[in-house]
């Protein structure tokens, strides 16, 4: 192998060490994008129904997922919500009469379809009355920057690979939460391992060359 092609072969593997390096991670997480009512907006008038985007496809299964509106005494007023089956980022709960002006709670629970993790949050709205000020521990969670509108995402259906069999699952709990490994040390180690290799390719390729030329 001569000095030349040895010297090519490091710099796309270290180009392509790098690129893997410095890519971030992916959130394993159907976590919370977008909804309607949005998070901690205060609304004229009591929405027929809560749409919550999230930011990866959903398992379809009951007891799975829920988007559960709650009032300010904690009293669930609708049921688990319905994942869209043109959209499975989407689930929509409709209400069964006029929500009264106040203050109301969304908590959702989600499994991702795409590795079963589990997330939950919540968020609130208010029907006319201003957020109260300071906000409820249940209205403080961050929300996400949405990547699209609700009728930006529903306008593109995607397929359900995911039947639902109407089959009874048990009902999510707090241990069944777990945080996934974000990656970070995993692209370190490999950096430094494709750093090391090029680094004894090209050494060894000078070398070669070295004791080619010092034969002649």
């Amino acid at each position: 192998m001569s000095t030349r092609v040895v010297v090519i072969i490091a710099a796309l593997m270290l180009v392509a060490g790098g690129s893997f390096a410095a890519s971030p991670s992916v959130s394993a997480h159907a976590d919370y994008e977008s909804s309607t009512p949005a998070a901690n907006e205060v609304v004229a008038e009591s929405p027929a129904q809560v749409d919550v985007l999230f930011t990866q496809d959903l398992v379809k299964i009951e007891g799975q997922f829920y988007v559960r509106v709650l009032d300010a005494e904690g009293t669930q007023l609708a049921g688990d919500g319905e994942v869209d089956d043109d959209n499975r980022r989407h689930v929509s709960t409709v209400l069964p009469e006029p929500l009264a002006e106040g203050l109301y709670v969304v908590q959702w629970f989600t499994t991702s379809d795409e590795d079963s993790e589990t997330d939950e949050g919540s968020f609130c709205f208010s029907v006319v009355e201003p957020m109260p000020d300071p906000l409820p521990e249940a209205c403080q969670e961050e929300p996400h920057e949405p990547a699209a509108t609700l009728a930006e995402e529903t306008a593109t259906p995607a397929p359900d690979s995911t039947p639902d069999t109407g089959e009874p699952t048990p009902a999510p709990t707090a241990g069944d939460h777990v945080e996934p490994d974000d990656g970070t040390s995993t692209a370190v180690i490999v950096g430094v391992i494709v750093g090391v290799v090029v680094a004894v390719l090209v050494i060894g390729g000078a070398a070669v060359g070295w004791f080619r030329r010092s034969q002649r």
